[in-house]
C-alpha cells in the first residue's frame, strides 16, 4: 500500500479520492481514517466459464505458479523425485483460454505467491485441488479449514507429499475440492458483487472515515 503522504498527494487534482479493496480481510474502517478517505469493498468476479471436472476426469498433472519464493525450488524438486508418474508445468507464456483447460485438467496446482489468488480460487472452481500457504493478510479465519492449505512453506514442504498421496483417492478428493468450493461461492457471490457495484457508485461506501 502506498503511504498516506503518497495518496493525499492526489488532493491537487481533486478531493474526490476513494480506495476500493479487493480483499474483505483487510477492508477495515481503520484503513478508511488513516488515508481519511473512503474505503469500499468490490470483491472480485471471476466471470469465465470453467471447464469443471471431478477426478475421475483428471489427469497426472501438478501445476504451479510463477511466482518467486525461496522454498519453490526445493518443493517442486521433492515432488518431481518423487512423482515420477506426474507432469510438472508452470503457468506461464499462456492464453487465458488455455490455462482455463490446463486447470481443469490438472489434479493440483500449488502457487508460491499471495496465496488467495487465481491459481488458487480458480483450480477449485474447475474441480481440482490447490496447494496455499495461509497468509492472514488476504485469508479470512474460515478459510483454515480447507484441508490444502499449510500454516507455513515449512508445512508445506514437509507435508506435500503425504498430502498429494492421501488426496488422490476420488472420494476424499471430491469432498476437499466441494468444501473448498462452498466457502469460495459464499465469499465471491456475484449477486455481492454486483450490489457492491451500485453501492459504490451511489456513494454508499463500506467505510467513510
Amino acid at each position: 500500500m502506498p503511504s498516506d503522504k503518497d495518496v493525499n498527494k492526489l488532493r491537487v487534482l481533486s478531493e474526490n479520492i476513494t480506495m476500493t479493496i479487493a480483499h474483505r480481510k483487510y477492508c477495515t474502517r481503520d484503513l478508511s481514517i488513516q488515508y481519511k478517505i473512503p474505503v469500499h469493498f468490490f470483491s472480485a468476479e471471476y466471470i469465465a466459464t470453467y471447464q469443471f471436472k471431478e477426478y475421475k476426469d483428471k489427469e497426472n498433472i501438478i501445476l504451479y505458479s510463477p511466482d518467486f519464493h525461496e522454498y519453490k525450488s526445493q518443493i517442486l524438486n521433492k515432488l518431481k523425485k518423487y512423482f515420477k508418474s506426474y507432469k510438472f508445468i508452470e503457468i506461464k507464456n499462456m492464453k487465458y483460454k488455455d490455462y482455463l483447460s490446463i486447470i481443469s485438467k490438472a489434479k493440483f496446482m500449488i502457487t508460491f505467491g499471495e496465496g488467495l489468488d487465481g491459481y488458487f480460487l480458480e483450480t477449485f472452481k474447475s474441480g481440482g485441488l490447490s496447494f496455499a500457504v495461509y497468509n492472514k493478510e488476504f485469508f479470512l479465519e474460515k478459510y483454515k479449514i480447507i484441508d490444502t492449505l499449510f500454516e507455513s512453506y515449512e508445512l508445506l514442504e514437509k507435508n506435500i507429499i503425504k498430502a498429494i498421496e492421501k488426496y488422490d483417492d476420488a472420494l476424499i478428493y471430491n469432498n476437499i475440492s466441494q468444501k473448498a468450493r462452498k466457502i469460495i461461492n459464499s465469499e465471491y457471490n456475484h449477486n455481492e458483487y454486483i450490489e457492491n457495484l451500485k453501492k459504490y457508485y451511489k456513494e454508499e461506501y463500506t467505510f467513510n472515515g
